[in-house]
């Protein structure tokens, strides 16, 4: 399995909206989804904040798009701060309901 790195501070170092989501997928998520042998890992060194629409927007994507049961083998996720924590984790708690 080889894990490609998504150092997602290229996008901002604020990740505020559900467009930027949608980007992030385009440009780095969506050509790797058919790979098996892939795993992303969602790295947010460099990332001051991230908004809730943004976090709701990305979770959404992934479970749409990997699929619930794929989340954990296919994505990691590290370099967060205790507040970005919390934000993703609600957005994740928010959309496991699309599965």
């Amino acid at each position: 399995m080889v894990t490609k790195n998504i150092l997602l501070v290229e996008f901002n170092e604020i990740l505020f909206s559900r467009k930027l989501a949608e980007k992030v997928f385009k440009e780095k998520i969506e050509t790797e989804l058919n790979d098996k042998n892939i795993t992303l890992c969602f790295d947010f060194s460099g990332v001051l904040t991230i908004t809730h629409s943004f976090a709701d927007e990305f979770f959404k994507i992934l479970f749409l798009n990997i699929g619930c049961d794929n989340i954990k083998e296919k994505t990691t996720f590290k370099n967060y701060s205790d507040f970005n924590k919390k934000v993703l984790i609600t957005a994740m708690k928010n959309n496991k309901n699309i599965c």
